[in-house]
């Protein structure tokens, strides 16, 4: 999770390839966990990250 919070942050990466980089099959899975241990969506992760740069 920690990789896949830094890709969000730091890459234009689409979702689907950074939850398939980090190992998940689906991109709705991972957006699933993620939320689940951070309370944020990835587009939520990313848009708070790129809104402080």
């Amino acid at each position: 999770m920690r990789q896949a919070m830094e890709m969000l942050s730091e890459t234009d990466y689409p979702v689907a390839e950074i939850s398939q980089r980090c190992g998940f099959k689906s991109s709705v899975h991972f957006s699933r966990c993620l939320k689940q241990r951070t309370g944020k969506s990835p587009s939520e992760i990313r848009r708070e990250a790129w809104h402080y740069k």
